[in-house]
């Protein structure tokens, strides 16, 4: 899993919170696909829950999540 953001945090809960952030697990210098959200938390047990999403295959945006 590869994360880029702008600032982020840890409460209490062991979640991570993510800000204006792309996520991806593809490890290639351009990735397939990713995710940017203005907001984007890592939960325990391995689950994400994200604000504002889009999913991009390559560079084209296919799903906006709000």
């Amino acid at each position: 899993m590869i994360v880029a953001s702008e600032i982020f945090g840890r409460d209490s809960s062991g979640s991570v919170a993510f800000k204006n952030a792309a996520l991806t697990f593809c490890d290639d210098e351009d990735p397939h696909w990713k995710v940017k959200a203005s907001r984007i938390w890592l939960l325990p047990g391995g689950e994400f829950a994200f604000l504002n999403a889009v999913v991009y295959v390559g560079k084209i945006p296919v799903l906006y999540l709000p």
